[in-house]
């Protein structure tokens, strides 16, 4: 009798103010809200489960703050809810409060994991994720358009959790992995804390991100998922502290209108269409171990301080990379270089000069490699040696070709501080003046196939299972940079 009494003068009080404290066991909450339809504020305790969040999801249409702080949610094993029977303990269903207008939730102090979609398009405008919290189903929060700030703990936020939030502004990251998606679409995003904490971003992590004009690329990155910054507002890329051989997928940056410089470590791996359409992008280098530039890596970028973007121990420049790169006056082609892919250098009509000193071959030219460029009007510097062999090339005959003055042929100049030879299937390398320290090395396409750090002078690489008998060795020497080899089996 007293706890009836007492529940009624909590309801009555509660319902004049519109916000009402209930103490639940499961399933009990539509009992004891029967008629509280215009409750705008709600503190719940003790045990729920599925019925009961389902219940203020579809009965409270004019709840706008959830208090779960003190709740912890049982399973549900019953009457077919939502089109299911059982839910699991400790989760808020998916898509149940999908639409709702709520404004705000604070989620309960025990571990709680949130379903797919479970908030998606609501009216929250905050969003709190502690360690307890794990919003990890697929786009838990997404397209809440009045959300305004999100602040998650290392792996609270799962694939797209707040993709499509336009009004997202601010986020705080606890570090670790960044889910894909989990920013993607958000507009107006501006600032994110905790950036440097972060190791690996995920793909499509800030695609659409156009207010978002600088990261924090931390010490610890160690990839950079595809698309991950696609069309986002980043004015510069700088990776210079992230490992070496951090991994940067394909159209990482694409379409990034306001991406003006780029640096990357010296290993580190780069995807196909890493900087696609990047059409402010004045400077940026390849990474000197990459072996290729890859396809479409640098297509639509101006690329006025374009020297570092052939390094030496480029093999291979893939179809459409360098495609209008109309800023690029010269293009100097390393040692190393073996092909060049289709359409690879298209439309750069501001080049006046290639220098070619450095090969001792024509590379392998792939479909109409400088379309749309005046080929008789940029100079092709060449060697003595190598001269007649570019004039008798189809697509390198067409330049105007030139000996340097005083070039003589690669071999003559060729380092004698690294000598590589096979003995069977055992590729030796030797240095009398330094110690090798560190190894990578390539076939005739630009595939990785061995990467070493033997801190010897002498180097032995078994070759037995890789194919293919060209082979380019690029060597970090200990204090007197790299060198650059190609080798035949």
């Amino acid at each position: 009798m007293r706890l009836g009494l007492f529940l009624s003068i909590t309801l009555t009080g509660f319902a004049v103010a519109g916000a009402v404290e209930v103490s639940c066991s499961p399933g009990s909450l539509g009992a004891q809200l029967r008629g509280q339809s215009g409750v705008d504020g709600l503190v719940v305790s003790g045990k729920i489960d599925a019925s009961d969040l389902f219940f203020i999801a579809d009965s409270l249409p004019s709840l706008r703050s959830l208090d779960l702080s003190s709740a912890s949610i049982a399973a549900y094993d019953g009457e077919p809810l939502h089109g299911r029977i059982q839910y699991p303990a400790a989760t808020v269903p998916a898509g149940c409060f999908m639409g709702a207008p709520l404004e705000s939730v604070v989620f309960p102090a025990e571990t709680t994991t949130l379903a797919d979609g479970a908030f998606a398009g609501s009216r929250l405008r905050s969003v709190v994720l502690d360690t307890h919290t794990r919003a990890t189903g697929f786009g838990v929060f997404a397209s809440c358009i009045q959300l305004c700030e999100a602040d998650f703990a290392e792996g609270a936020a799962g694939d797209y959790a707040f993709a499509g939030c336009v009004a997202l502004e601010k986020a705080t990251v606890g570090g670790g992995t960044l889910a894909a998606g989990v920013f993607s679409g958000c507009s107006a995003l501006e600032r994110i804390h905790g950036g440097g904490n972060i190791t690996s971003v995920g793909g499509r992590a800030f695609e659409g991100c156009g207010a978002l004009e600088s990261f924090d690329f931390g010490a610890g990155l160690r990839t950079v998922g595809e698309s991950a910054f696609a069309g986002s507002g980043l004015r510069a890329a700088d990776m210079g502290l992230c490992p070496t051989d951090i991994s940067i997928g394909g159209w990482a940056f694409a379409g990034c209108p306001s991406l003006e410089s780029v640096m990357v470590p010296s290993g580190a791996v780069l995807g196909e269409g890493a900087f696609f359409g990047c059409t402010a992008l004045e400077s940026a280098e390849v990474p000197s171990g990459a072996g290729a530039v890859p396809d479409y890596a640098f297509a639509g970028a101006p690329l006025r301080n374009g020297s570092g973007v052939i390094p030496d121990g480029i093999v291979h420049i893939g179809a459409y990379a360098l495609r209008g790169a109309t800023g690029m006056r010269t293009v100097k082609l390393p040692a190393s270089l073996i092909s060049v892919g289709d359409y690879a250098m298209e439309n750069m009509d501001g080049l006046a000069s290639i220098d070619a000193v450095a090969l001792d071959a024509v590379p392998a030219t792939g479909t109409e490699v400088w379309r749309g460029v005046e080929q008789g009007a940029v100079e092709l510097y060449t060697t003595t040696q190598t001269s007649t062999l570019f004039a008798g090339a189809p697509q390198w005959s067409d330049f105007k070709i030139t000996v340097e003055a005083g070039a003589t042929s690669p071999e003559a100049v060729a380092p004698e501080r690294l000598k590589a030879w096979f003995e069977g299937d055992v590729l030796v390398l030797s240095s009398q003046v330094d110690e090798i320290a560190g190894v990578r090395v390539f076939n005739a396409a630009g595939m990785l196939l061995a990467d070493v750090e033997p801190a010897s002078s002498t180097v032995r690489i078994f070759t037995t299972n890789t194919p293919g008998a060209l082979f380019i060795v690029n060597a970090t020497m200990a204090g007197s940079g790299t060198e650059t080899i190609k080798i035949t089996r």
